[in-house]
């Protein structure tokens, strides 16, 4: 429910707020559950705060899409994520290491972090690691990769694309080649980087997210 809301499958819309709110409002009645798995539903419900929080930077006047290298962090709600860290400093005291305590650790490292280039990329990288030891997933390596490309450098990231680009599941998903497109584009590889972004474009189902694969490819242009 959380993640249809955080970005809306068939709709040309990104957001449904009221979805995200509702999965929240559920997570919080499953700690009154004696049954329910506690600190990975505090961990959860942590990582939903961090994420809400960023909305109102996540899209732009006109409705479209600013990337979190982009975003106001100014405009987060600081208090939703001060619950975030409440809900995650919960879930730690067991000491029992899961993926969503993994995940809104994750979320809280971009949550805390002053600005974009300050982020501690390394230390989100070896946390990827560890979720991929847990529950190894394409996107989760894709994910660890764009991290790494800000950790190691857009050199560094698009050599260890080049070792997962026959993977069945990432040829066919959009974020693989916006996540070439973006590494090629910061080593000033123009025309590689709108192929790449080309190839994300057709593969793209929401149209916000088509429209700012769009935009990537216009700007590119303008610059050659």
């Amino acid at each position: 429910m959380f993640n249809e809301g955080y970005k809306l499958t068939k709709s040309k819309q990104l957001i449904n707020h009221d979805l995200c709110y509702e999965s929240m409002r559920l997570c919080k009645l499953l700690l009154t559950e004696k049954s329910a798995l506690k600190n990975e539903t505090q961990a959860l419900i942590a990582l939903q705060f961090f994420t809400v929080a960023r909305y109102p930077s996540r899209l732009n006047s006109h409705g479209s899409i600013v990337l979190l290298a982009d975003q106001d962090r100014s405009k987060w709600n600081q208090q939703l994520i001060k619950e975030g860290f409440y809900y995650l400093d919960e879930a730690k005291k067991p000491n029992i290491i899961h993926k969503y305590l993994i995940e809104a650790t994750i979320s809280s490292l971009h949550c805390s972090a002053e600005s974009f280039q300050e982020t501690p990329w390394a230390l989100i990288v070896q946390l990827y690691d560890k979720l991929l030891e847990l529950q190894p997933s394409p996107v989760t390596l894709l994910n660890k990769i764009v991290a790494l490309s800000y950790s190691k450098g857009a050199a560094t990231g698009l050599k260890a694309l080049e070792l997962i680009e026959d993977s069945k599941e990432l040829s066919e998903h959009y974020l693989f080649f916006a996540a070439q497109g973006d590494m090629l584009a910061r080593l000033k590889k123009r025309s590689l980087a709108t192929r790449a972004f080309k190839k994300a474009l057709n593969l793209a189902v929401n149209q916000k997210e088509k429209e700012l694969l769009a935009n990537k490819i216009n700007s590119l242009d303008h610059e050659n």
